[in-house]
This record gives structure tokens, C-alpha cells and sequence, in this order.
């Protein structure tokens, strides 16, 4: 841990419903870092970083979310390639959930639940030299007792 490092920001987000079923989301936050020892920005913080999504509630029981987030680029230490900047990426995310509602039984309610990231397939690495997966999906229920 350095103790000459600084770090600073601001985030701001934003929430507008567009009509009752759909509503939009924003998130943005800016980080200045700077490691005064080694005359650099922080490894591993990129400056900028946003989401947007909307999210849907189409009918009582079901809601889905459609996501982008952002990060520009940043200063980084590769384990493998000695590379020292990991370039900015965009990945598209979406996800759903569904609630049943159960009676006579110790469940009282499941929601079933799906995401798929990297939605577009993109190749990105959040930290140098660790790609990404590619699209992959995650499927899960929840249990309420």
C-alpha cells in the first residue's frame, strides 16, 4: 500500500421512468488517481466509467433489464505480456426474472432468474493479460420461505 497515492471522483446516476412498464438508468462516475512515488495514475482505475440500462416490468410477475457498461481506458501492470494499458471497452448485458407465487406448500415464492453477459460477444479485458469471457449465461432461481 502506498501512502502517497490519491484518489478522488464523482458519481452521478439518474433514474427516469419513460412510460409505467420501462425505465431508464444512468450511472457515470470519474476518478482521478495518482501514485505521486511513481509519477502515475493508479493502476487499475480507469478515469471513466458509466451504465445504462432500461429496465422492464411488462407484466406483474416478470421483469428483464438490458445493460451497457462502460469503462475507458486505463493504466495497468500485465502479468504476461508486459503491457501497461488496458484499453476502454463497452459489453452489452441483459438479464430476467420471473416470480411464482406458491400457496399451500413451505416455498412461498420462487423467482426464476436468467442473465446473459457479454450479450454482443465482445473481446475485452478488465484487467490485462484476463480476457473476458466471451457470451456466457447464468440461470438460477431464488427461494422465498
Amino acid at each position: 500500500v502506498n501512502a502517497d497515492a490519491l484518489a478522488r471522483g464523482i458519481e452521478a446516476g439518474l433514474s427516469l421512468k419513460i412510460v409505467p412498464e420501462v425505465e431508464l438508468t444512468v450511472a457515470y462516475t470519474w476518478s482521478d488517481s495518482w501514485d505521486s512515488t511513481l509519477q502515475q495514475r493508479v493502476l487499475g482505475v480507469p478515469e471513466h466509467r458509466g451504465q445504462v440500462a432500461f429496465l422492464f416490468d411488462p407484466l406483474p410477475a416478470w421483469q428483464a433489464r438490458v445493460g451497457w457498461r462502460i469503462e475507458s481506458d486505463q493504466l495497468d501492470a500485465a502479468l504476461f505480456s508486459g503491457k501497461t494499458h488496458r484499453p476502454g471497452f463497452v459489453v452489452m448485458d441483459a438479464s430476467t426474472r420471473y416470480l411464482l407465487k406458491l400457496k399451500g406448500s413451505g416455498t412461498r415464492e420462487i423467482a426464476l432468474t436468467g442473465k446473459v453477459q457479454n450479450l454482443l460477444g465482445h473481446r475485452y479485458e478488465e484487467r490485462l493479460d484476463n480476457p473476458s469471457p466471451g457470451i456466457n449465461f447464468i440461470i438460477g432461481a431464488e427461494l422465498k420461505i
